[in-house]
Formats: structure tokens, C-alpha cells, sequence
């Protein structure tokens, strides 16, 4: 059985490596035109300081391979 979609019509998902000043600036360009967006940075503080202002937001070294 296919799932359906809650997404409105046109709505994408992005993921955000790094939330420094380009990448906040463009999760929340992104979020505010209707997009789900994943901001992922290895600094804690930018992750808090962007949370509340994008759909998800997680603390993790994305050079790491084993990270979970």
C-alpha cells in the first residue's frame, strides 16, 4: 500500500550541512518558502540558535562515517 504524502503540492526536503552563515541563511530561506528542511552542524550552539526556526535541526560531524 503507497503512503500518501502530508507535504503540500511543491513542497521539497532539504538537508543542510552546515549551519554557518550561508547555510543557516539558506535552511531558512527554504523553510520560509514552505520546504521541510534537516540543518545538521557539529556545533551545538548553531544548532539551538537555528531550531526553532526550521523544521529539524541535529548536532553530528558529517565528516565522521561512524556517526550516529
Amino acid at each position: 500500500m503507497a503512503r500518501k504524502s502530508k507535504k503540500p503540492e511543491g513542497t521539497k526536503e532539504f538537508a543542510v550541512i552546515g549551519l554557518g552563515h550561508f547555510g543557516a541563511s539558506l535552511a531558512r530561506r527554504l523553510e520560509e518558502m514552505g520546504h521541510v528542511v534537516l540543518g545538521v552542524d557539529s556545533d551545538m550552539a548553531r544548532v539551538q540558535e537555528i531550531s526553532d526556526d526550521i523544521t529539524s535541526a541535529i548536532a553530528l560531524d558529517a565528516t565522521n562515517e561512524d556517526a550516529r
